[in-house]
């Protein structure tokens, strides 16, 4: 019985680093604006202003992409805690690809074309028009996002590296013994 769930265990986590790795292509060397990932990241980001509403009109703005980001740390943290460790890892890449999602929005602030979702009855605002505005630094969200773009392909370049070594050594374990 062991042996099946250690198997299953293999195919299934092949299975999350093929797709990873098929989501850090389509992102990075497609430059693919939107990916599946990136639903989840939307209902996340609108949790995540929901949560932080009680606080400064600046906390509940920025908390859409602090909420995009808090969930897969949160899962990332909680799988590496219980010793999984490239459950950990894909978290990890899903993490940092939420940068690259953050960096479009970013980006956008000064023009203001993306569709938004909210307003919930209200004016819809871009966050990051909206942030930068009140922090004066409006006319640098190209630079903010350049920067956002270069942490997430590093970090999703690190946590694919991370992922492929467990993966192998996963493999290496059992034909080791």
């Amino acid at each position: 019985m062991e042996d099946a769930e250690y198997s299953s265990s293999k195919v299934a986590n092949s299975i999350a680093f093929v797709l990873i790795c098929f989501f850090f292509y389509q992102l990075v060397f497609q430059n693919k604006e939107t990916i599946f990932l990136d639903h989840l990241n939307l209902a996340y980001h609108e949790a995540g202003h929901l949560f932080l509403s009680c606080g400064s009109q600046t906390l509940h703005i920025l908390g859409g992409t602090l909420g995009q980001l808090f969930f897969p740390l949160l899962i990332a943290v909680v799988f590496f805690m219980k010793g999984q460790k490239f459950a950990s890892s894909v978290m990890g890449f899903w993490f940092f690809e939420n940068f690259m999602n953050i960096a479009r929005y970013v980006e956008d602030a000064e023009e203001t074309r993306l569709p938004l979702v909210g307003g919930f009855g209200g004016p819809v605002i871009h966050d990051w028009n909206w942030l930068l505005s009140e922090w004066n630094c409006l006319d640098q969200c190209y630079v903010y996002a350049d920067r956002l773009r270069f942490i997430s392909k590093a970090g999703m370049s690190l946590t694919l590296i991370i992922a492929f070594v467990l993966l192998i050594a996963s493999f290496r374990k059992k034909s080791g013994e």
